[in-house]
C-alpha cells in the first residue's frame, strides 16, 4: 500500500509497472495494487492500455484531495471494480476517452462531489452500471455532473413528484435505494405531471410501490407521461403493484403510462392489471412516436386488454436490446384485442434484437403471439425471439411469434407451445399472416419440437405454406445458427436458453 509520505502529494509522480499487453484498454479502480497509473497534482492517467489503481490509494487522496482519472487514449475507459466511498467534500472526476463502466458501489458519504464524462476524445462509449454497480449520496446538496450537466439529487417520490411539478424539464437523479412501501397506496399516478427532462436513477431500486386505482382518470404509472424530450435510465422498479381494475385510465405502465421518450436500463418486476384500460404493460402501456426503449427488461406479470408483459402498445416507437418474462393475462372483456410476451400491439413500431419467455393466456376470440399479439402494417419485427406458450380460446389466434402480421418479420424464431380452441388459427410463428407471399416475413424459424407444430406447411395458421416460415426440429435449432442469422448479432452456447440462438447485446437469456 502507498503512503501519503511515499507520494508526497496526490499520488504524485507515481508511474507502476505494466500489465499484459493483450488485456483490455481499461483503466480499473481494483482491490489489487496500482500498476500502469502516473498521478500527479490529483490527475491519474495510465501508462498502459490496461491499468490499476488500488481504490485504497484513490480513497487517501480523495481524503484530502480532488482527484481526476483521465485514461486518455491510452486506456480509453474506465472500469470502477471496487466500492469507493469518502466522506469529505472533495470531488472525483470519472473523465473517460469513450466509456465507465460501473459493476460496485461509489458513495459519497459526506458533501463531496462527483462529475462523470465520456467521450472526452472519444465516440460510442456510455456509463453503464452492471451487478451492485451504483453511485449514491448522503447529503442531497451535494453535486452531480453527468456530461456536462448538473443533476438535482432526490430520495423519495414524493420529492422527485414535487421536483418535476416546479420543472418539468429539470435533471433528477435518486440519491439513493427507496422503499415505497411505506409510502403506502397511492391513488393515482405518483408523479402526475407530463414529464420532459432526464431522470437518472443511478442504478437504484424503487421497491414496493403501489398505486391502486378506483376511479376514472389519467395515465397511470410511476410517471404518468413523457414527452420528447424525457429521458428515464439506470433504474430498479422491484416488486411493483399497479392495479387499475376499478378505474379506466386508458394506458397503464409500471414505470410511464403513455411515453414519448427515452427509456434505457430499466429494470421492471410485480404486478401490473387494469380491467377495462387500453394499453397495459409492465413497463409502458403506451409508447407512441418519439417512445425509443433500450435496453429494459421485465418480469412484471400483466393484466389487461391489450397487453405486453413490456410494452402494451407499440405505435410508431423503436424497442431494442430488451427482454421480457412475465406472463401475460388477457381481460375477459378483452375480445378481439391483442396479448404478448414482449408487446401486446406493434402498431407500426420497430422491435429489433429482444425476446420473451413468458406465457400468454387470453379468452375466446383474442389474438396472442409469444412475442407480439399484433405486427400491424409498418411494423418491424427483427432479429427477435420468443419461447413462451400461448394459450387462447375459441375464434383465435395463438402463435410462437406473432398473432397477426400486417408488417415484416425478419431473422427470427419461436419455440413456444401456441394453442387454442375450435375455430382457431394456430402456426408455429404466425397465427394469419396477411402478407403472405409479398416478401415481408423472411429467414424465420420454428422449433417443431418443442411447438407440437410438426407440420412444416404450419408455420402460419393462415395461409399454410407460408414461403417466409421455416420449421426445424430441436436438434435443428440447437446444432448452429439458422440459415440467415447473422454471428454478430446471435450465438449460442449449451447452457444458455436452452441451446437456442440468443442475442449478443439483449440481457442474456436464464442458463439452461
Amino acid at each position: 500500500m502507498l503512503t501519503r509520505s511515499a507520494i508526497a502529494g496526490p499520488l504524485a509522480g507515481l508511474v507502476l509497472i505494466c500489465l499484459s499487453s493483450g488485456a483490455d484498454a481499461q483503466l480499473i479502480v481494483s482491490s489489487g495494487p496500482t500498476k500502469g497509473v502516473t498521478c500527479s497534482s490529483g490527475v491519474c492517467t495510465t501508462t498502459t492500455a490496461r491499468a490499476v489503481l488500488n481504490v485504497q490509494d484513490l480513497q487517501n487522496e480523495l481524503a484530502d484531495f480532488d482527484v481526476r482519472l483521465v485514461p486518455g487514449t491510452m486506456s480509453k475507459s474506465i472500469a470502477i471494480n471496487a466500492d469507493v466511498f469518502w466522506s469529505s467534500p472533495q470531488r472525483l472526476t470519472l473523465d473517460s476517452f469513450q466509456g465507465i463502466a460501473i459493476a460496485r458501489s461509489i458513495q459519497v458519504t459526506g458533501t463531496g462531489a462527483i462529475t462523470l464524462t465520456t467521450n472526452d476524445g472519444g465516440s460510442d462509449g456510455s456509463i453503464t452500471y452492471a451487478g451492485k454497480g451504483n453511485i449514491g449520496f448522503l447529503d442531497l446538496s451535494s453535486s452531480l455532473i453527468v456530461d456536462g450537466v448538473a443533476y438535482t439529487l432526490e430520495s423519495s417520490i414524493a420529492g422527485l413528484a414535487s421536483a418535476i411539478a416546479g420543472n418539468s424539464t429539470g435533471h433528477y437523479a435518486l440519491a439513493g435505494n427507496y422503499d415505497a412501501s411505506a409510502d403506502g397506496s397511492y391513488s393515482a399516478s405518483p408523479i402526475p405531471t407530463v414529464f420532459g427532462g432526464t431522470f437518472e436513477g443511478l442504478h437504484h431500486t424503487i421497491s414496493g410501490l403501489k398505486i391502486a386505482v378506483s376511479t376514472t382518470g389519467g395515465n397511470v404509472g410511476l410517471f404518468s407521461s413523457t414527452s420528447s424530450s424525457a429521458a428515464i435510465r439506470d433504474l430498479v422498479l422491484y416488486r411493483i403493484v399497479v392495479d387499475d381494475t376499478g378505474g379506466q385510465g386508458p394506458t397503464v405502465g409500471g414505470l410511464v403510462g403513455q411515453n414519448d421518450g427515452l427509456i434505457s436500463n430499466v429494470v421492471v418486476s410485480g404486478s401490473v392489471e387494469a380491467q377495462f384500460g387500453t394499453y397495459i404493460g409492465g413497463l409502458v402501456g403506451h409508447a407512441v412516436f418519439d417512445s425509443q426503449i433500450f435496453n429494459a427488461k421485465s418480469s412484471a406479470g400483466v393484466f389487461g386488454i391489450t397487453a405486453g408483459s413490456l410494452v402494451g402498445n407499440n405505435q410508431g416507437g423503436v424497442i431494442k436490446f430488451s427482454a421480457a418474462s412475465g406472463r401475460v393475462t388477457m381481460s375477459p372483456s378483452a375480445s378481439s384485442r391483442f396479448g404478448g410476451g414482449l408487446v401486446g400491439n406493434n402498431n407500426g413500431g420497430d422491435i429489433e434484437q429482444s425476446y420473451a419467455t413468458g406465457i400468454v393466456r387470453g379468452p375466446d376470440a383474442t389474438v396472442l403471439g409469444g412475442l407480439a399479439g399484433q405486427n400491424a402494417d409498418g411494423g418491424i419485427i427483427k432479429a427477435c425471439f420468443a419461447t413462451g406458450a400461448t394459450k387462447d380460446g375459441m375464434n383465435s389466434d395463438a402463435a410462437g411469434l406473432v398473432g397477426y402480421n400486417f408488417g415484416q418479420i425478419i431473422e427470427s424464431y419461436a419455440t413456444g407451445a401456441p394453442k387454442a380452441k375450435r375455430f382457431s388459427r394456430v402456426g408455429g410463428v404466425i397465427g394469419d399472416d396477411f402478407t403472405f407471399g409479398d416478401g415481408s416475413v423472411t429467414t424465420t424459424y420454428w422449433d417443431m419440437t418443442t411447438s407440437g407444430i410438426t407440420n412444416p406447411g404450419q408455420g402460419a395458421g393462415n395461409p399454410s405454406n407460408d414461403p417466409g416460415l421455416t420449421g426445424l426440429t430441436d436438434a435443428q435449432l440447437t446444432s448452429g445458427l439458422p440459415g440467415g442469422f447473422e454471428s454478430a448479432i446471435w450465438q449460442q452456447n449449451s447452457s444458455i436458453n436452452h441451446g437456442w440462438p440468443y442475442l449478443t447485446q439483449a440481457p442474456l437469456p436464464p442458463k439452461s
